[in-house]
């Protein structure tokens, strides 16, 4: 049988954030894919995230973009990811794949 876990990671930096981040954050976890982090942000999807977490819709467009600058989303190769430092669902190969990638994104 396959083991799958959530990874969560320095949860001081989660702390930090303001509570339409952490919702933001919270409302995305069902979207995520869960052996590569990455999430989709479309039109629906934030619109979605916004009713999730009750919020406006350009608050989600913010949090996202300071979700960004926190590093708490990453990009990587034009695609958006749940930091997987931070965050990561699904077996450890996986998360170390991620990790291995995530390493290769900063050092480049």
């Amino acid at each position: 049988m396959k083991k799958e876990f959530v990874y969560f990671q320095n949860y001081e930096l989660l702390a930090k954030c303001s509570g339409a981040e952490i919702s933001t954050v919270l409302c995305c976890l069902k979207y995520i894919d869960w052996n590569t982090n990455e999430i989709v942000f479309n039109n629906l999807r934030r619109k979605e995230i916004a009713e999730c977490g009750n919020l406006k819709l350009n608050t989600v467009y913010s949090s996202i973009q300071r979700l960004i600058k926190k590093n708490i989303f990453v990009k990587n190769k034009g695609k958006l990811l749940l930091n997987p430092t931070l965050f990561f669902f699904g077996d450890d190969p996986s998360r170390m794949k991620m990790f291995e990638l995530k390493l290769q994104y900063h050092i480049s």
